[in-house]
């Protein structure tokens, strides 16, 4: 009787994952492989968004025309993730910008900026400016870009 109840004992601690070894892992199914991170400059398949923190700006290129149409559709874009800080103008003349640490930037004279470096400073800034990467897609950034293009020439 005693060697049955050792027996059922063993059993039930030997079932037990105590240090939880090969439960939290990479890997997508049981017994499969970690994946492997996707190579530098590779291009994502299936939604995945590209990393531009490493990208060099001034080389970057809309995928489209940033015409009046991209530019109606960012200004949509514009009024929710821009305007508190950069105002409706775009020259950061908001009670939020007065009152932040560091003025935002006057988007109306970043005329010597390249289309790819406001299109990187939405999505991948290293500055105090909130990145907005989880937010927006490729293409919404560039209608934002579009619309800051034709702030500037309104100015």
């Amino acid at each position: 009787m005693r060697l049955w109840l050792l027996i059922a004992i063993l059993f039930v601690f030997g079932c037990e994952n105590i240090d939880g070894d090969l439960h939290d892992q990479v890997s997508f199914r049981v017994q499969e492989s970690p994946r492997r991170l996707n190579p530098v400059g590779s291009i994502p398949v299936y939604n995945r968004k590209i990393d531009y923190s490493n990208i060099d700006a001034v080389t970057l290129a809309p995928p489209f025309q940033l015409g009046t149409e991209a530019a109606d559709r960012g200004k949509r874009l514009y009024s929710i993730y821009c305007l508190v800080c950069h105002g409706k103008t775009g020259e950061a003349d908001t009670k939020v910008a007065d009152k932040l640490d560091v003025t935002p930037f006057d988007l109306t004279e970043l005329t010597d900026s390249t289309d790819g470096e406001i299109f990187w400073k939405i999505l991948a800034s290293d500055s105090i400016m909130a990145r907005y990467r989880n937010e927006l897609t490729d293409k919404e950034a560039w209608e934002i870009t579009a619309y800051v293009r034709k702030l500037q020439e309104a100015k």
